[in-house]
């Protein structure tokens, strides 16, 4: 498809404090875009909200990632 920018939010309950990452990710597991590399300490668990814009990405199939600590925690499909 044609390169498109999207906004959006991305929401997601964080279990602990930690090293979160958070990318898009398309349909072969590779990482198109990082979002937040970012250490969360002091703020304990809770709920996040993240706004992106995606960069010139292909229309298609994505999967949103959050990772904490390395491992994966949450993992949800979006298209645009």
């Amino acid at each position: 498809g044609k390169p498109t920018s999207v906004q959006g939010i991305f929401e997601y309950d964080l279990p602990a404090n930690g090293h979160v990452r958070v990318g898009i990710y398309d349909s072969s597991g590779k990482l198109v875009q990082l979002l937040v590399d970012d250490i969360c300490d002091g703020k304990g668990s809770g709920r996040l909200f993240y706004t992106f814009r995606t960069k010139d990405l292909p229309a298609g199939k994505y999967y949103t990632r959050l990772m904490l600590d390395g491992m994966l925690t949450k993992e949800s499909p979006i298209e645009f």
